[in-house]
């Protein structure tokens, strides 16, 4: 889940979007409460260490994903809002390449059973609506980049786990909340309503002192105040001097 924070990053690097000290700690908390909502529940260690394994690698492996995955998201929401073309055609040209790379893996792997029973053996209407929702899900990733951005589709991942986790216990009988579940579950929604109410607390923060400090060397919100008085006394003298 450090995703969601490489992707932050980025998106304020790359395209230069502003992101206060609200909202920077509601993705803290997204980050915290998406991976809580994953731990696996019961009596397994998810700490246990494998043999043959190497933690420096596994953890280089994993951050280096993170940037290349938040990379490549923030890059195609560029693209996206910088070029005049569709999102239709947008994803018509990266479909091409998974269509290429997918059939010449199902040759090397499977030919021999393509040739005699054909491409779509197996097809049932499950299989036709996972190919649906897959495309529809990737229509819709592509419009959110392009209308919103990546870090609100990071939140929108956030709560499809967990309707994910609430469909499992309701319906299928396959997950059992747990006690990290429930506080990363309250992580999830504290941060989405943070990051959305964020520009309505500058205020406070800025009552707090919280903010950026000015170049006299104090905050940007009293000097502020201390303009405001100036200026008041300077119009009272100005009162008196001309009655």
């Amino acid at each position: 889940q450090l995703k969601i924070l490489s992707t932050a990053l980025l998106s304020v690097i790359i395209l230069h979007k502003a992101l206060g000290r609200v909202k920077w700690l509601a993705l803290i908390l997204l980050t915290a409460g998406a991976a809580l909502i994953q731990l696996p529940s019961g009596d397994s260690n998810v700490f246990a260490s494998k043999a043959g394994g190497d933690p420096v690698v596994g953890v280089g492996a994993v951050l280096f994903a993170c940037l290349t995955s938040g990379f490549a998201g923030v890059w195609f929401e560029w693209i996206l809002k910088a070029s005049k073309v569709s999102i239709w055609m947008r994803n018509i040209q990266l479909a091409l390449y998974g269509v290429v790379l997918g059939f010449v893996t199902a040759m090397m792997k499977d030919r021999e059973k393509i040739v005699e029973n054909g491409f779509l053996q197996g097809y049932n209407w499950v299989v036709w609506m996972v190919i649906l929702l897959q495309a529809v899900g990737g229509l819709i990733v592509a419009a959110v980049l392009k209308y919103a951005d990546n870090i609100l589709k990071c939140f929108g991942n956030a709560a499809s786990i967990l309707l994910t986790c609430a469909v499992g216990y309701y319906f299928l009988g396959d997950f059992e909340p747990s006690m990290p579940f429930g506080v990363g579950t309250c992580c999830v929604i504290a941060s989405t309503y943070l990051y959305s109410v964020g520009a309505s607390l500058r205020p406070i923060f800025d009552t707090l002192g919280m903010t950026k400090f000015s170049k006299s060397g104090m905050p940007s919100s009293m000097e502020g105040v201390q303009m405001g008085l100036m200026r008041s006394e300077e119009k009272e003298r100005h009162s008196h001097a001309h009655p």
